[in-house]
């Protein structure tokens, strides 16, 4: 049987964090699954305060003055993919995300003719990016927000595929 030893395991993803913040090379993908790792263990409330701190403040620098976040606090474009990872980080560091209805907006504005959502206003939907604009404008409004429910279920029905028997003879 492995075991793992959750203090030491919980000790060395927050070790992993503050290199990430020390090297000043921050992933926020990387960034959430530690994190997501430590809510699930039961860690994240533990983190070391300063810790906390430098998250909150690097969230904050990726934030987007016309709505959502970039992936990094030097980029000036958003996406729905980090602004997805970003919005959840902010939930597991038990922080608010100030402007929601800015950002709500935002997201609604990379709604495509399809019905879909792509990963910012000028790129093509995808069935990725449409998931992270129906979760966050759930999160940050309600469903009903958006922009035309019945296209944007089409286009997530367009992409079911019936099962079929073949039959031999």
């Amino acid at each position: 049987i492995k075991k793992v030893d959750k203090p030491i395991l919980g000790e060395y993803l927050e070790d992993e964090i503050t290199s990430m913040f020390n090297e000043e090379e921050i992933d926020m993908y990387d960034l959430f699954y530690l994190l997501s790792t430590l809510d699930f263990l039961g860690k994240v409330d533990s983190l070391d305060l300063n810790l906390h701190d430098k998250i909150y403040q690097y969230i904050n620098e990726t934030v987007q003055s016309t709505g959502g976040f970039s992936p990094t606090n030097t980029s000036t474009s958003a996406n729905l993919i980090s602004t997805f990872y970003i919005y959840n980080i902010f939930s597991l560091i038990n922080e608010a995300v100030e402007n929601q209805i800015l950002h709500k907006n935002w997201v609604l504005s990379c709604d495509n003719t399809d019905g879909g959502y792509g990963g910012n206003h000028t790129l093509s939907s995808t069935l990725l990016t449409t998931y992270y604009a129906i979760y966050l404008v759930k999160e940050l409004g309600n469903v009903s927000d958006l922009t035309n429910q019945n296209s944007t279920l089409n286009y997530l029905k367009s992409f079911y595929v019936k099962r079929f028997q073949i039959i031999q003879c």
